[in-house]
């Protein structure tokens, strides 16, 4: 019988799965484990536990007493008020009217100077005056809008702001009023608009 070369190399494929399967199925079989594995672990013993020994609560003796007999306390003739005092309460002495009124002095002193301070830190805290230039008022929306557009463009920090139905163009704020005289005085000779310095209000 002739085969041909397709036969020929489904034998030589199976005889090759035979040979390999003859030389892994006995390493499989005798359960052979990696040398990886092989490590032995020594664990410590646990360390002792110490047990705390408690005492038991011992009672107080009969004749121990927490509060004084009655003989330690010594009485002392009735006040005015018809109560009785003990010599631990007389022997406290008598506030002196003098030192009673010079600490509600200083009581006084004490709780006006934070006062005085929080008045000085309220007026450091107010915002520094600042000064704009007022262009000019319109009573067009439109117009005060290309104003402000038109010196944006060249520069000026301009803006608007409408009270009663009029439209106002400034130019500012500046913090000192010669920077503002200053600004003033370049609009007036580029755009021919003599504008006047006031106090910037941020409402």
């Amino acid at each position: 019988m002739v085969l041909d070369s397709t036969s020929k190399h489904r034998l030589v494929g199976a005889g090759i799965m035979i040979v390999c399967a003859a030389i892994v199925l006995p390493m499989v079989l005798d359960g052979e484990k990696p040398a990886e594995l092989d490590i032995v672990i020594n664990m410590p013993e646990p360390p002792a536990l110490v047990v705390p020994v408690i005492q038991p609560v011992q009672p107080l003796a009969k004749n121990e007493s927490v509060e004084p007999s009655a003989s330690e306390i010594k009485l002392i003739p009735k006040t005015d008020s018809g109560q009785l005092a003990t010599a631990q309460n007389a022997a406290q002495p008598t506030p002196n009217p003098a030192d009673a009124s010079e600490s509600e002095s200083k009581k006084a002193n004490v709780s006006s100077e934070p006062k005085k301070t929080s008045v000085k830190k309220i007026e450091k805290l107010k915002p520094a005056v600042r000064w704009t230039v007022q262009i000019a008022t319109f009573k067009s929306s439109e117009n005060a809008s290309r104003l402000v557009k038109k010196l944006k463009d060249a520069g000026y920090p301009a803006y608007r702001v409408t009270t009663q139905s009029l439209h106002k163009v400034f130019v500012g704020p500046e913090i000192k009023r010669d920077s503002a005289e200053a600004s003033r005085n370049d609009i007036e000779k580029e755009f021919l608009l003599k504008g006047i310095v006031v106090k910037f209000s941020p409402n």
